[in-house]
């Protein structure tokens, strides 16, 4: 059995030229095929996601004291006004 090697071996059209041809991939193909589907499931694990939407109401007391917090937050500290 021979391989064949064509200059775009390693990348996908390679691989893709190979399954075409009706050919067996060579190992640099195979190789890079590995590594372009580790790849792709590497980055759609770390894409971040939406958080699931709150199950249940927010009471009234509940969003001041939220706009309360996120107030202070946003205020300057007062240790940084007197400077």
């Amino acid at each position: 059995m021979t391989t064949t090697y064509r200059a775009g071996c390693g990348t996908f059209l390679g691989l893709r030229l190979h399954q075409a041809s009706g050919e067996t991939p060579c190992s640099l193909c195979l190789e890079g095929e590995a590594d372009r589907l580790l790849v792709a499931k590497l980055v759609n694990e770390s894409l971040p996601v939406r958080p699931s939407p709150i199950s249940r109401a927010i009471t009234s007391e509940q969003a001041a004291l939220n706009r309360e917090v996120l107030a202070a937050a946003l205020t300057p500290a007062r240790h940084l006004d007197a400077a």
